[in-house]
């Protein structure tokens, strides 16, 4: 499937982006997974979103010692992404080729996993947790992604529905659309995390 806005995109660029950080998160020997809007684009429509600029990744628990090391040999760290959140490491991004490798950790607290962080509010940043059921990454599968495996969840479209909603298939997206927007699974309840200290 090719898509209009290829010819001003370079998919091979980002492609190549997409193996070097996979490259690395196999090196630690992580559990990982395309996330948010990156596979909410790929499953709707065989590409990423007109708009979009970054690859979403999940990965299970804490942030290994040594990774950004690891990743800044291949990659640019991008520092206004390091977030650390009720003392969890909850996301770090690096840049190749004009396209950014986004890491979000993942923590286990009971049938969920959680990941905190900032979204622009009326008087500022504040920050909110998603949940997502953990049983929907029991199970991952590889999806081809111009010849790149990236593992998925194997319930893509139960993920997909609860994070995006039953009508993610067919919702209408602009330029405009955030993922704080869309979200089903996004509250800014944020006690949880007192329980999994």
């Amino acid at each position: 499937m090719i898509l209009k806005y290829n010819t001003i995109r370079n998919i091979e660029n980002i492609t190549e982006n997409l193996q070097i950080g996979l490259e690395v998160l196999k090196s630690f020997g992580l559990k990982y997974w395309l996330s948010d809007g990156a596979l909410w684009a790929i499953m709707r429509q065989g590409e990423v979103f007109e708009y979009d600029h970054d690859w979403d990744i999940g990965i299970l628990g804490d942030m290994p010692d040594g990774f950004v090391d690891e990743m800044s040999k291949k990659m640019l760290p991008l520092e206004f992404s390091n977030e650390k959140i009720f003392g969890k490491q909850q996301g770090f991004a690096f840049e190749y080729k004009q396209w950014i490798f986004d890491c979000r950790f993942w923590y286990p607290a009971g049938k969920y996993l959680i990941n905190a962080q900032k979204y622009p509010g009326e008087s500022g940043w504040e920050i909110g947790t998603f949940y997502e059921s953990a049983y929907l990454f029991d199970n991952l599968i590889d999806l081809d992604y111009h010849g790149v495996k990236v593992p998925i969840p194997s319930q893509f479209e139960n993920y997909l529905a609860e994070r995006y909603g039953a009508n993610w298939k067919i919702l209408r997206l602009t330029g405009e659309n955030r993922w704080w927007l869309y979200s089903k699974s996004f509250k800014n309840d944020n006690l949880i995390w007192e329980k999994i200290k």
